[in-house]
């Protein structure tokens, strides 16, 4: 008689500690220059988004992770207006009503517009947390 070994579960994903999980769909993986998945460090979005902020910081809004995400991959701007944006598999209210800078100028797309940045800026997402990125699709 033999013994068999089970191949690993290649299928599930599990977060490092003091990160959030950002998976990328369609366009938003595209802009994500092909990425599926990044664990996005708390750490290094509460310094970005304000210098005085623990190092050591539990959670972050998720206007500043969506700022950071953007700083890290500058195609998402034209992605992040449009898309739906879902934390632990509950989609937040926000989405669809990106603006454009004063001038027009497209690159300086802020994610979510001004509006929409306010309804989400009570939403805070935690170490081990997973957000997507799922922009409209279209099919028959």
């Amino acid at each position: 008689m033999s013994a068999t070994t089970k191949a690993p579960d290649t299928t599930t994903t599990t977060t490092t500690s003091g990160t959030i999980r950002v998976l990328y769909f369609a366009a938003a993986r595209d802009a994500a220059a092909g990425a599926r998945a990044e664990d996005v460090p708390i750490a290094t979005i509460a310094a970005a988004s304000d210098p005085a902020a623990s190092p050591a910081a539990s959670s972050v809004p998720l206007p500043s992770l969506l700022d950071h995400l953007v700083a890290r991959h500058p195609p998402l701007a034209v992605v992040l207006p449009a898309a739906a944006i879902a934390v632990n598999l509950d989609y937040v209210d926000g989405g669809g009503d990106g603006v454009t800078s004063d001038d027009g100028d497209p690159a300086a797309l802020r994610p979510f517009g001004a509006a929409a940045a306010g309804r989400l800026d009570g939403v805070r997402v935690k170490a081990g947390d997973e957000v997507a990125i799922i922009p409209p699709v279209s099919g028959g």
